[in-house]
């Protein structure tokens, strides 16, 4: 091996170091500059499974018997998404998503104004430092998630004893509705997997637009998305993959999980690929300097 190929050498695992602790560098500043708002998250899950828990005990009872729930009801109260029997399900949706966004926030663009900027010259590489916030996305919406279903968890749990199965009150009104019969934590494993996919795709839109726009308007295309999402029925839109109502498992003509999968998936890779593109052309010096 001649001098410029140790050379070379040196300098990919010197990148690779950095662009390493520039990985590290986000996800613990990012955990903490987001401690206040998973700690809303915690209070905001609380709260609604404590109205659920309210509405759930006050259900009339069926054929003069009270019908009993378990955790699987709250779950499936809480995260199913737009369910047409139920108006407050759009908002108990809509606050979800709106939150996972959140929590991303406009990181990345703070990040680059509060001394980011000098991270990227030593990383040597813009691709390094894309990649980092992408990561950042995805290791900040799955963990959004994870707090959200351990909340919804240990709050019923602390109503009732933890089930292990669906209780009397879904064979009577929820299972019914479904086209296939699914265990109860299949049933928790696809919601979530569903939701924290989506909001991934979200987020990375989030995270795109905000290449080209101040965080706000990003805000409020996300906010658009979701509202069309609501009240308009298309497999093309992101909101709509994130609920399983919207699924085989509830309605004949529904999307398929895999095809969620894939269209995640894509998207996510669409935005990964269009957002470096997007960042590898923005002048970040002028963004410093005016910020």
């Amino acid at each position: 091996m001649n001098r410029y190929e140790i050379r070379k050498e040196d300098r990919s695992t010197s990148s690779m170091r950095i662009a390493s602790q520039l990985f590290k560098k986000d996800i613990l500043n990012g955990i903490w500059s987001n401690r206040w708002k998973y700690l809303f998250v915690t209070v905001f899950f609380s709260v609604i499974t404590t109205i659920n828990l309210y509405n759930f005990n006050s259900h009339p009872s069926l054929n003069g018997e009270k019908v009993q729930f378990n955790l699987f009801d709250i779950i499936f109260s809480v995260f199913r998404g737009n369910d047409p029997t139920d108006p407050f399900s759009k908002i108990i949706w809509l606050m979800v998503q709106l939150l996972a966004v959140f929590i991303v926030g406009s990181y990345s663009d703070k990040a680059l104004v509060d001394g980011g900027i000098y991270s990227l010259i030593r990383a040597g590489s813009r691709s390094a430092w894309w990649y980092s916030k992408t990561i950042y996305v995805l290791f900040s919406v799955t963990l959004y998630y994870l707090i959200g279903f351990s909340t919804v968890i240990m709050i019923t749990d602390l109503a009732s004893p933890l089930a292990s199965d669906w209780s009397s009150y879904a064979e009577a009104f929820e299972l019914p509705r479904m086209n296939q019969s699914i265990s109860s934590w299949l049933f928790v494993a696809y919601c979530f997997v569903l939701l924290t996919t989506s909001s991934i795709a979200i987020s990375m839109i989030h995270l795109t637009l905000m290449q080209i726009m101040k965080p706000i308007y990003s805000y409020i295309g996300i906010v658009t998305i979701l509202f069309v999402s609501l009240f308009y029925e298309s497999s093309y839109l992101p909101g709509e993959h994130s609920m399983i109502m919207k699924h085989t498992l509830f309605m004949d003509s529904g999307l398929m999980m895999i095809g969620t999968m894939i269209y995640n998936s894509f998207l996510t890779g669409i935005c990964l690929i269009i957002g470096a593109r997007l960042f590898h052309r923005k002048d970040i010096f002028v963004k410093s300097d005016i910020d």
